[in-house]
């Protein structure tokens, strides 16, 4: 899959250099191509030979033994079936390896340097140090600490300054007659260095993907359709939210929400402000992804909608649902979410138009482009408001 989407790619290339003249180009191209193919032929080879010199070998070791020969030649087959079995397109099979999967050569080069990172260079007149359990003005001890890759280490000629958050115990109760104390930032699980999210308010719609656990993917999804019919203001919010602080693993949310407004104020003087917003959050991560999606459809209406539209909307509701749910499940990639939730956004707006050809609809779509970090935290944050359309 990754070398036929690799010869693809650099076939579209090679076309595009050649009808420019740019015969540097196609030379790079064609050697490209060659370097992907080269691997691919050196499996196929190997496999081919080691698929002769067994059946050659099996056939000359059972010369003479028609149980034997029959057993080896059921074997060949059921190994032949398992293979043609593995290898048979499946939905799964013969793709692009997505940025997001593990495993890739980036993943490895960082655990070797990882390993190497971790033990300093020593010499001669180094003198060990011994961690203090209490550390007072003036003394010196070991710890460890994470740097970033991208800034030159510090050394004892050039030393830099560092932010060493000291962990204090804190009593849960005040003096005699007082109230509760706060507690520590982790203690309701919160970990990460912002201020946790404000709770929805009427009419607006919030998800939030929250993972602190190593090794694995936590998706979720919200979506909402909301109806306002009393001529209030429209202040709906459409708000994503994936935050990830563990070992090699994933958050990813999307949020959908649809408002309806039937405008019957003649007066006009109602305020139309939805916001559209999205932001990913890596905290103190190695090998992690975050992942926002919001989408948010605004339709102003003259009168309410047919019963026929209205039921035409339930129907792709429902199956809005079920997508919802595969969402959770972690059974679509980023690409296929993105692409259906346009597809239903359409549906919706047909209907609207084909029932009120004077409707106004409006979309606004905010994505967080994928957030991986091997380290340091990494925050993204993005918001749009809808632009109008008819």
């Amino acid at each position: 899959g990754s070398a036929w989407a690799g010869l693809t790619k650099q076939q579209d290339v090679l076309v595009g250099a050649w009808d420019d003249g740019d015969f540097i180009q196609v030379t790079a191209r064609v050697l490209a191509m060659v370097a992907i193919v080269i691997p691919v032929a050196g499996v196929l080879y190997m496999l081919g030979r080691l698929a002769r010199r067994s059946v050659a070998g099996a056939w000359k070791g059972t010369a003479g033994k028609p149980a034997m020969r029959l057993l080896a030649a059921t074997a060949g087959v059921a190994v032949m079936g398992g293979i043609a079995y593995a290898w048979w397109p499946h939905e799964a099979n013969y793709r692009p390896i997505q940025p997001w999967e593990r495993g890739t050569i980036g993943d490895i080069v960082y655990a070797l340097q990882s390993d190497r990172m971790s033990a300093p260079v020593r010499r001669v007149s180094d003198v060990d140090p011994v961690a203090s359990t209490r550390m007072v003005a003036g003394d010196e001890g070991a710890m460890q600490a994470v740097w970033d890759t991208r800034t030159p280490m510090p050394t004892q000629q050039k030393p830099q300054l560092a932010l060493v958050l000291r962990p204090v115990s804190q009593s849960l109760t005040t003096a005699a007659g007082g109230a509760a104390g706060a507690s520590s930032a982790s203690a309701d699980g919160w970990v990460f260095p912002v201020d946790k999210p404000l709770k929805r308010g009427p009419g607006d719609n919030q998800v939030l993907a929250i993972n602190t656990t190593n090794g694995t993917a936590m998706y979720e999804a919200a979506f909402a359709m909301v109806w306002v019919t009393d001529d209030s203001d429209a202040m709906n919010v459409n708000e994503a939210q994936a935050y990830a602080s563990c070992i090699s693993c994933t958050a990813v949310a999307v949020a959908y929400q649809v408002v309806f407004v039937v405008d019957n104020d003649d007066a006009d003087d109602n305020v139309v402000a939805p916001q559209n917003l999205a932001g990913a959050l890596n905290s103190d991560c190695v090998n992690c992804l975050t992942y926002a999606l919001a989408r948010q459809l605004f339709i102003t209406l003259d009168e309410p909608l047919s019963d026929n539209a209205m039921r035409e909307l339930d129907g792709v509701w429902r199956e809005m649902a079920t997508f919802e749910r595969e969402i959770e499940a972690g059974m679509l990639s980023r690409e296929e979410i993105e692409t259906r939730l346009e597809g239903y956004t359409q549906q919706m707006v047909e209907i609207v138009r084909a029932d009120q050809p004077e409707a106004v609809a409006s979309t606004a779509g905010t994505s967080t482009a994928p957030t991986t970090t091997t380290t340091s935290t990494t925050a993204t944050t993005t918001s749009s408001a809808p632009t109008s359309s008819v």
